[in-house]
């Protein structure tokens, strides 16, 4: 995994703490993927929720990253 990969896609999506020079930082909460593919939860400054589902390559870099529709709710 690249971290400067993964963290220009995070930072592109708006995922990216302030410190890493993003807007709006919003915080990674959990991920889980495969080979070919990623999904991150993560959570904003509001405590909105959501996904983002990106493709992976074999080297770690990511592609085609979008937010997926989720409806979240506590139980």
């Amino acid at each position: 995994m690249q971290l400067k990969t993964w963290g220009a896609a995070l930072c592109a999506l708006g995922l990216g703490a302030g410190a890493a020079g993003c807007a709006n930082p919003k915080y990674i909460a959990t991920s889980t993927g495969g080979a070919d593919d990623i999904k991150f939860l993560f959570v904003d400054q509001n405590g909105e929720q959501g996904v983002i589902k990106c493709g992976r390559a074999q080297d770690g870099e990511l592609s085609n990253c979008r937010r997926m529709r989720v409806v979240l709710q506590a139980q």
